[in-house]
């Protein structure tokens, strides 16, 4: 079983901020759980080899917190609050073009369903693998 739950209250307790690697993870939950809501931030990547790929490089940051979203949204293009108005150093350019977010709204209704093929034939395999000593 994973230890999420207990590292998140550990993080919490230290106040140190978790971050959730879902790169492999989409559609993945712990009970009423998806991944990527139980640290501050959750980053998923949607390169094409993963189970919710797009074309191309992607990916996605998300978060329960507004000044974790505020923070990120400015720091994703360039650090601007405005145009030309840069308010915070480090930013960059790094919007998901508008191709690859075309290729994932069209996948992600689907992702379920490929989700449970995948475990499905997780069991299969599983349960022909048999231990010799």
């Amino acid at each position: 079983m994973p230890a999420i739950e207990a590292i998140a209250r550990a993080a919490r307790q230290a106040g140190v901020p978790l971050i959730e690697d879902c790169a492999q993870a989409h559609g993945a939950r712990l009970g009423a759980r998806m991944a990527g809501t139980f640290g501050d931030f959750g980053c998923f990547s949607f390169y094409p080899t993963k189970n919710l790929g797009a074309l191309g490089d992607g990916g996605a940051l998300v978060t329960g917190s507004t000044e974790f979203r505020d923070r990120v949204r400015m720091l994703r293009q360039y650090g601007w609050t405005g145009k030309y108005r840069i308010e915070r150093a480090g930013g960059r350019n790094s919007r998901l073009d508008e191709v690859q977010a075309a290729v994932l709204r069209v996948k992600l209704p689907k992702l379920d369903g490929w989700n449970e093929r995948r475990r499905a034939i997780a069991r299969r395999l599983s349960g022909g693998i048999r231990n010799r000593r």
